[in-house]
């Protein structure tokens, strides 16, 4: 057997004595914890309270997971109406291409100088095409409210004598 000398085995006790301390104190700090007794803290400070006051008796009268369960309209918090803001004029039709089956107008908006080819169903704006036609479109905000625009529509207007009669002078 090999020869230990004095000096080594002291550190080696001395080494397993610090562990041990060691161990002792890290399961001191960990685990041995002392109980905190929150109820002096809440009467030194009544705004920590365990439980919340119920300051809306309202949630109690109806039960809360009710299928018909329904929240309570005070008078006072009715919501205005929203005012919808007016739909604009409806757009000029200036023209309408026809290739095959496939119907297309053009439209012009004057109020923002915008202009779009739209097919049979689609939306310029405000207003839907709904019907085109040879030399005219339905189209309309909604389903019930149905306005027919025409191409050239001032051309569309009756002539009068007069005008004829200036016209060729």
């Amino acid at each position: 057997m090999t020869k230990i000398s004095k000096t080594t085995a002291w550190l080696a006790c001395a080494n397993g004595i610090a562990v041990i301390i060691g161990l002792v104190v890290t399961e001191k700090l960990l685990f041995d914890q002392p109980q905190t007794d929150f109820s002096e803290t809440n009467k030194s400070n009544p705004e920590l309270h365990t439980q919340a006051p119920i300051e809306n008796h309202s949630l109690l009268e109806i039960p809360l997971f009710q299928p018909g369960r329904k929240p309570i309209v005070v008078a006072s918090e009715a919501i205005a109406p929203v005012e919808m803001p007016p739909p604009s004029p409806p757009p000029t039709l200036v023209g309408i291409i026809q290739t095959g089956k496939n119907r297309m107008v053009l439209l012009e908006d004057g109020e923002k100088n915008t202009s779009g080819l739209i097919h049979e169903g689609e939306s310029f704006g405000d207003w839907k095409i709904r019907i085109i036609e040879n030399k005219s479109a339905t189209i309309g905000l909604t389903e019930d409210e149905p306005l027919t625009i025409s191409l050239h529509p001032e051309s569309l207007e009756p002539i009068s004598t007069e005008k004829s009669a200036e016209t060729l002078h």
